[in-house]
């Protein structure tokens, strides 16, 4: 791809083994250079995260870009598996930048 991208990798665990999100993440990228990307540059936004799921309601994690069969296996997933890695990446707007994500932070 040539374009401007974001890039999303969540860390879904049922144990934590101390991974930070951030360094998880990198060699995602690193990795899927020269396969989706010439450069990892062009990942303009990356965002990462770390949840245990353990005992969570799953229902806060919102899937409603996925569709009803990716997200019955997701979901299934993190019911029976002790680590999931969740990749996403696609072509990067502008108004996909948000601040002040917290809810009725300030």
């Amino acid at each position: 791809m040539d374009v401007d991208l974001y890039g999303l990798v969540y860390h879904f665990y049922q144990t934590d083994i101390g991974i930070d999100a951030d360094n998880l993440s990198k060699p995602i990228w690193d990795c899927l250079r020269g396969i989706l990307f010439d450069d990892d540059k062009r990942v303009k936004m990356r965002i990462a995260g770390s949840l245990n799921v353990g005992g969570s309601d799953l229902t806060v994690i919102n899937s409603s870009g996925l569709s009803g069969e990716l997200t019955a296996s997701l979901l299934d997933a993190l019911d029976t598996e002790e680590h999931i890695l969740y990749v996403e990446c696609g072509t990067f707007t502008a108004d996909m930048i948000q601040l002040n994500l917290e809810r009725d932070g300030n």
